[in-house]
């Protein structure tokens, strides 16, 4: 018989087409082969309401709340006076709370997987100091606060800057109340101990994530005519993230027209969902195709003579930069984008911040296509979803 597991996600966990929902379902599907799973989450896009039934394939109960991002904004505004992380108000629901409350009740949950921050809140009390409760980080959210700061005037980098210290803060007790936390990587641990005042992380724990191998197979691609001959450069990801869209607009500006002056017929494709104006707008570019969602996200790496990830903002591991890698493709990419992955010797990666350096290695990738099986090869070595899981189940056991 299964142990009950209550599962609390800030965001629905299918489909698995953006950074956080590949982790958050890939931790369900497999957790779902060991616990009795109850999913407790919001959905901020209404469409994903009817990915509910297929869902239930891996839960045991849910509870799934519509989320509106504009009310959700006014409450954490409302409540900037108290010294707390916006991101609690804004994902706080009286209704949620008495899910969880009456859900642990019910079926005498005792292991609990807390999925971003901003979710613990809901089993962050003196009534469930029993439970054995881990959260999963993901990655740093505070530092991703702290680097928007950065790059934006008051009133706004003053906002900013004061969610990467109250976010901090919040962080740094939870490691202390919870009996686990997990970050993406060892990298995002020690920044997390640099910045706060812990000294010892003997609770702290990396589970990077994985790569679905069989999805994300080369094989199961054919390459069109128009793929074999024009040389294309591929940027995969959701087009309404910030950070996805200052990597796009920095690599347009600053990179591709080196690009261009040396490869006449070169083709950049941004392909991912929500697009902002600010990206829809580079389609207007002569050679520059802005796809939005699609079907299916493989044909168009595969399209890619060379997969890009320009990132200036980022934090933990690219998912990005293992889907490609998976399907066999050259990979140019930031230290930043590249800093929470296992070393990348031998594989067909070039790591580059400077822009002209960039747009270099990215020339050479076009001059001749290339299939890097070398990069598959390293994805199988180091990141299979099951291997990766493994650490956090043992964590989630209590007998």
């Amino acid at each position: 018989m299964k142990q009950p597991l209550l599962y609390l996600c800030h965001r629905i966990p299918y489909p698995p087409n953006k950074g956080d929902k590949i982790r958050s379902f890939n931790q369900l599907a497999y957790l779902s082969q060991h616990f009795d799973v109850y999913l407790g989450c919001f959905v901020d896009d209404p469409s994903d309401m009817g990915y509910t039934k297929e869902l239930s394939k891996y839960v045991k109960g849910m509870y799934v709340l519509p989320l509106n991002k504009r009310h959700a904004t006014f409450r954490g505004v409302l409540r900037m006076g108290r010294r707390r992380p916006i991101t609690l108000p804004y994902y706080f629901d009286p209704k949620m709370a008495q899910w969880v409350n009456n859900t642990i009740a019910k079926f005498a949950i005792r292991n609990v997987l807390v999925y971003c921050s901003s979710m613990a809140q809901y089993v962050d009390s003196p009534q469930y100091q029993r439970l054995n409760r881990v959260i999963d980080f993901v990655d740093l959210d505070s530092d991703k606060w702290r680097q928007y700061a950065k790059k934006q005037n008051f009133p706004m980098s003053w906002v900013y800057n004061r969610e990467f210290r109250t976010l901090l803060a919040y962080e740094q007790q939870l490691t202390e109340h919870f009996d686990a936390s997990v970050f993406i990587s060892s990298n995002e641990i020690e920044l997390f101990c640099k910045l706060s005042s812990i000294s010892s992380h003997s609770r702290i724990h990396a589970v990077s994530n994985g790569v679905d191998l069989e999805f994300f197979d080369p094989k199961a691609v054919t390459d069109s005519t128009d793929q074999q001959h024009t040389p294309t450069v591929v940027f995969t990801g959701a087009m309404d993230y910030w950070a996805n869209i200052d990597a796009v607009r920095w690599f347009v500006k600053h990179v591709w027209p080196y690009v261009t002056k040396q490869v006449k017929n070169a083709r950049l494709m941004i392909v991912g969902s929500n697009p902002s104006d600010k990206i829809i707008e580079l389609g207007a570019f002569p050679n520059i195709e802005v796809t939005g969602k699609v079907d299916d996200i493989r044909s168009y790496i595969r399209a890619g003579w060379v997969s890009v990830a320009p990132m200036r903002i980022a934090r933990g591991v690219q998912n990005k930069v293992l889907e490609a890698m998976a399907m066999e493709i050259p990979v140019v990419a930031t230290s930043l984008a590249m800093e929470g992955l296992a070393k990348t010797n031998g594989c067909n990666v070039a790591i580059e911040d400077n822009e002209q350096h960039f747009a270099n290695a990215v020339v050479a990738g076009l001059k001749k296509r290339q299939i890097a099986t070398e990069n598959r090869q390293w994805v199988v070595k180091n990141y299979r979803w099951e291997e990766q899981l493994q650490h956090l189940k043992t964590l989630l056991t209590r007998t």
